[in-house]
């Protein structure tokens, strides 16, 4: 007989109390790595673990993910959070079922096949003893590691099918706090201002007086300067505007970079310096026949912009060497890794959670802009800092979806039948996302004065 499997996030995270756990309100934490991007995994979590525990939805809280407290569950991306995430949260909540439903039975004195379950009661038919979750829960159990045991082999009741996810009627009627809405006590505000290119230089006297006359602006609260980029420190957004006004008006860098004109994406792409790999080299055993015809085609696009609705946006405090950062990164951990590299800083010192942010389409600012605060918040004694880009950074600055040309020839034989097929694409690669290299992914990181190589984007293996 084979013994069930443990889901990858439970191998490395083993401990029934590093998913699930009873509240102070007596209600069921679950935790998971995967972050709320508007797909309602967080919805359907919830129903998962509750369905398990044979508890009503509404008993089951899922905590937003935070490097504190949650699983380590790398990014959020793939569609994979509920093959992932859900696996893992079944299995320990099946778990934690069964051991609670031991517990009561050793406790009666009888059988655990004897112990019955009522949204989330345990008791025996015909006797007057009932125990909850948090009356069978202790330390002890939730630091034993889950066993797959008790997870179920297949096949489910889906009770909560249909259940309304609570966060969409807020949405549509704009009351919900997206990290875009949120205003911490004491918080001020900042902008990083910085070049079109990597490649720019600075002119150093325009520069200097820049930083004079944003200085007295009112509102703002300190003006600094670390290689390429301007920071801005401001009581209101209100001041951030018209100092990016001053900033778009001084001619501050010079420099340019070669790009492919509009329409001529494909041949720039094909004259660059190449790595050619092979993914599949297949012949047919044999023809069944000639080919007669052959058709070809090639196909393009061109960077492509991910343009969220929902402006990339960050907080972040220090407070005694300690960063906290509130993010809608997809990659928390990651993130986590690339900002200590960044700052220097113990990747205890950091703490990154995750709020949902109002819209997000691949891979956009969030990691970018989440240094950008953590760089300038440095400068804002201990007080939260919200960076929000502006429309003009957001598409000047995020990260672009790789132009690509891929070109296709296939041949028929005599019937239409396919005979052969060969693609090639071109293309630069996909990934710079944080958390995959020896140093910081972070735009801000590479336009320091101290500042880090730049990464260039790859491709994951083929698989």
């Amino acid at each position: 007989m084979n013994m069930p499997v443990l889901p990858a996030g439970l191998a490395t995270h083993p401990r029934l109390g590093q998913w699930l756990e009873i509240g102070p309100d007596g209600l069921v934490r679950a935790y998971s790595g995967k972050v709320e991007l508007g797909q309602g995994i967080a919805h359907a979590l919830r129903l998962i673990v509750a369905e398990e525990l044979q508890l009503e939805p509404a008993q089951v809280v899922m905590v937003r993910a935070s490097t504190a407290t949650s699983p380590d569950e790398a990014i959020t991306s793939g569609s994979l959070s509920i093959q992932h995430s859900g696996a893992a949260l079944r299995c320990a909540a099946a778990h934690m079922r069964e051991v609670c439903r031991s517990r009561f039975a050793q406790q009666q004195r009888v059988a655990a096949e004897a112990v019955k379950i009522d949204n989330g009661v345990f008791f025996l038919e015909g006797g007057s003893a009932r125990a909850r979750y948090a009356e069978l829960l202790d330390a002890a159990l939730l630091a034993a590691p889950v066993e797959a045991l008790h997870a179920r082999a297949g096949g489910s009741a889906f009770a909560f099918v249909g259940e309304r996810r609570a966060d969409i009627a807020q949405k549509v009627f704009g009351q919900f706090e997206y990290l875009q809405d949120r205003v911490l006590p004491g918080m001020c505000f900042g902008q990083v201002f910085r070049p079109a290119t990597m490649l720019a230089q600075v002119n150093e006297p325009v520069a200097a007086r820049l930083v004079q006359e944003l200085a007295q602006l009112q509102d703002v609260i300190k003006v600094t300067r670390d290689g390429l980029l301007i920071g801005v420190l401001a009581e209101s957004e209100y001041a951030l505007a018209k100092a990016a006004k001053k900033v778009e008006a001084a001619d501050l860098w010079h420099g340019s970079v070669e790009a492919p004109r509009p329409g001529a994406v494909g041949a720039w792409l094909k004259a660059q310096p190449l790595e050619t790999s092979v993914i599949l080299d297949q012949q047919p055993q044999s023809a069944k026949s000639a080919p007669t015809q052959t058709f070809r085609a090639e196909f393009e696009r061109p960077y492509l912009q991910h343009a969220s609705i929902g402006l990339s946006c960050a907080i972040a405090q220090w407070n005694d060497g300690a960063l906290q950062i509130w993010t809608h990164s997809q990659g928390i951990f990651n993130l986590r890794r690339d900002l200590a590299l960044a700052f220097a800083r113990p990747l205890e010192s950091v703490t990154v959670s995750h709020w949902e942010g109002a819209g997000c389409y691949g891979h956009n600012g969030a990691d970018d802009v989440a240094f950008d605060a953590a760089w300038l918040a440095q400068q804002a004694g201990g007080r939260p800092l919200r960076i929000q880009w502006t429309r003009h950074a957001e598409m000047a600055h995020s990260p672009l979806g790789a132009a690509m040309t891929v070109s296709v020839e296939a041949a028929v034989d005599e019937s239409g039948r396919l005979v052969s097929w060969q693609q090639e694409v071109w293309g630069q690669g996909h990934g710079t996302r944080p958390g995959r290299d020896d140093t910081p992914a972070l735009l801000g990181a590479w336009q320091t004065a101290n500042a880090t190589p730049v990464i260039m984007a790859v491709n994951q293996p083929p698989t």
